[in-house]
């Protein structure tokens, strides 16, 4: 059985004995420490594909390089990227973001967000398909892609207070990334993952009210252009989202990923109560596996899997799904191998 076949499977809500397994993305330098060989990013990944056993992968967002602008009077080198923000550069290394394109509530009027068909994505899908592995097309959500354009407090003072000034990026946020997701689809993956980080270790970023009232009705069209294309919807966010998953459940979205183990989020609990309508994905903290042996790694993994894969409707991966450099690769394969 492929790894495409068995998240189909699982997604259907079949039990396997060998829980799919996978991350949304493994960085290049941390792929080549683990290849067997020195190759190129994909001879690299395939290598890596193989030795973790993976079984799904996810092709993300490239966005075009920063566009120089000019030097400054102390020689740092400014310029422009994708989004409209602004950066210091110094020693080509260090860098300092600026300014935001929206820098005043004015500016919402007239922002418009950059063009799709400039996004490239990465790696090239043959090399995921050639493997076998289902793939998941990564796209921002509605909260994310309008807090790429301002600062955060910002953004979160308007979503409280005068939230009527975000309904035209919101729009905006919705037709960009149904956009971003059709031309995945073209390119032929298996689902969407809509990616909007609206949580932190305590809750949302913003009151529950502000997230029902003025987040989630955008959020919901986009689920719905997205689910006109046929492919399964996947959700993820880090933190706490327990105050939305009764929303979740009532949207187009299929899946979870991220289950970060923070204190709110009761594993044992969301699969009791949303076991049989969501498939999850994930739970696996970095800290989790930065802080634990080899062997203590695998007893964690095994304990988890036991659990999330009781009635099946689960995949294997991290809270992340992006894994850098910095992870241990003895770490990773004891959490991918942890049954072997």
């Amino acid at each position: 059985m492929s790894g495409k076949e068995r998240v189909k499977a699982v997604i259907a809500g079949k039990t396997l004995t060998r829980v799919p397994r996978g991350e949304i993305f493994l960085n290049s330098s941390l792929c080549e420490k683990m290849a067997r060989k020195k190759g190129s990013k994909e001879d690299n990944l395939r290598e890596v594909v193989d030795k973790l056993g993976l079984d799904f992968y996810g092709l993300v967002p490239q966005y075009p390089a920063k566009r120089f602008i000019k030097f400054d009077e102390k020689g740092r080198e400014e310029s422009r990227d994708y989004w409209g923000r602004t950066f210091w550069t110094t020693s080509g290394v260090n860098e300092q973001l600026i300014t935001y394109p929206i820098e005043h509530r004015e500016h919402l009027k007239s922002y418009k967000f950059p063009q799709v068909d400039k996004l490239s994505y990465y790696p090239d899908i043959k090399v995921l398909q050639e493997k076998g592995l289902y793939v998941f097309g990564v796209v921002d959500g509605v909260f994310q892609a309008s807090a790429r354009t301002m600062d955060l407090l910002d953004f979160l003072d308007l979503l409280e207070d005068e939230p009527e000034w975000l309904e035209n990026i919101f729009s905006q946020a919705v037709e960009f990334n149904y956009a971003a997701a059709k031309s995945l689809n073209d390119l032929g993956v298996d689902a969407v993952m809509v990616a909007d980080d609206i949580s932190h270790y305590q809750g949302l970023f913003c009151s529950n009210q502000a997230f029902f009232k003025w987040v989630a009705p955008y959020q919901e069209t986009l689920f719905n252009k997205i689910s006109q294309l046929g492919k399964p919807i996947f959700f993820h966010s880090d933190g706490n989202i327990m105050p939305i998953m009764d929303w979740l459940v009532s949207t187009k979205v299929i899946g979870i990923h991220s289950l970060e183990p923070v204190p709110a989020m009761n594993l044992m609990y969301l699969k009791q109560q949303f076991g049989e309508k969501l498939v999850f994905m994930g739970g696996i903290g970095l800290t989790e596996l930065s802080n634990n042996s080899v062997e203590g790694i695998k007893t964690l993994v095994s304990q988890r899997v036991e659990l999330m894969n009781q009635g099946g409707r689960y995949l294997l991966s991290t809270a992340s799904g992006f894994l850098g450099k910095e992870i241990a690769v003895n770490s990773i394969q004891a959490m991918y191998l942890f049954d072997e």
